[in-house]
This record gives structure tokens, C-alpha cells and sequence, in this order.
């Protein structure tokens, strides 16, 4: 599985969507497709055909994936089209089925950033404050 998904991700860093589906198709065809996979394929449809993505990512959220790369992808769509509440709502039901990590925590500094700064600022000092080695939050708060 591993040779699929590091192939699929290098195409898919190439810029060549096509050759990326077709590694995670025969990764399917072949019965190693996982939720890293499927993640993957995710990534490749957000470039080509969101819908698509946002339906995948969302049938796996829906199912209850412990996946944390679902929802942290789908959060950070929903923030990129400026529905900051949507991304939210992604964002907490992370954090209700305990796979929030720290790119779901970047995700809602960065949301909240968008809505509330205050609240932003102070999410990403508690946890810099605790001693959090998430460069993404000692960054941000210096841009902030």
C-alpha cells in the first residue's frame, strides 16, 4: 500500500492528477486502498473536481472515520471557500470523535483568525504556552 500512496502523492506533486488516480485506482483494483488512500485521492479530486472531493471526504466523516486527514482536509476546503462555519462544525466533530490533532488545531486558529482574532490568538498561546511543538502555531502568531 505504501508504494501506491508514495507514488500517487509524487504524481500528484508533479502536477499530474491523471497519473496519481490512475496508481490509486489500481491501489483499489488491487484491495490495499485504505482511508490513507482514499485521503490521497481526496487531495487529487480537490484540485480536479472539489464536489467530488468534499462527497469523499464527507462519506468518510459521515461513516466515522478516525481518520484525522478527512477532517482536516474538509475543514480547510470549507475555510479556503470562505465558509468558516462549516469548517467549524468539521473542526468540533473532530474533536467529539477524539481525532482532532494539530492540524485540525491549526485549522480552527486559522478560522478563528478569519472570525474572532482574539480567540485565535488566544487558542494558539495556551498551547504554546503548554509547550506545543506545532511550528504552524509559533508561526501564525507571529504573523498574526
Amino acid at each position: 500500500m505504501v508504494f501506491y500512496a508514495d507514488e500517487a502523492k509524487a504524481r500528484l506533486e508533479a502536477g499530474n492528477t491523471t497519473g496519481a488516480l490512475e496508481i490509486l485506482d489500481l491501489a483499489d483494483e488491487r484491495g490495499v486502498g485504505n482511508d490513507f488512500t482514499h485521503s490521497i485521492r481526496a487531495s487529487v479530486l480537490q484540485k480536479t473536481a472539489p464536489e467530488s472531493a468534499a462527497a469523499l471526504r464527507m462519506e468518510h466523516i459521515n461513516a466515522g472515520s478516525r481518520n484525522a486527514a478527512f477532517y482536516s482536509d474538509e475543514a480547510k476546503a470549507r475555510l479556503e471557500a470562505g465558509n468558516t462555519t462549516g469548517a467549524l462544525e468539521i473542526l468540533d466533530l473532530a474533536d467529539e470523535r477524539g481525532v482532532g490533532d494539530d492540524f485540525t488545531l491549526s485549522i480552527r486558529a486559522s478560522v478563528l483568525q478569519k472570525t474572532a482574532p482574539e480567540s485565535a490568538a488566544a487558542l494558539r498561546m495556551e498551547h504554546i504556552n503548554a509547550g506545543s511543538r506545532n511550528a504552524a502555531l509559533y508561526n501564525d502568531e507571529a504573523k498574526g
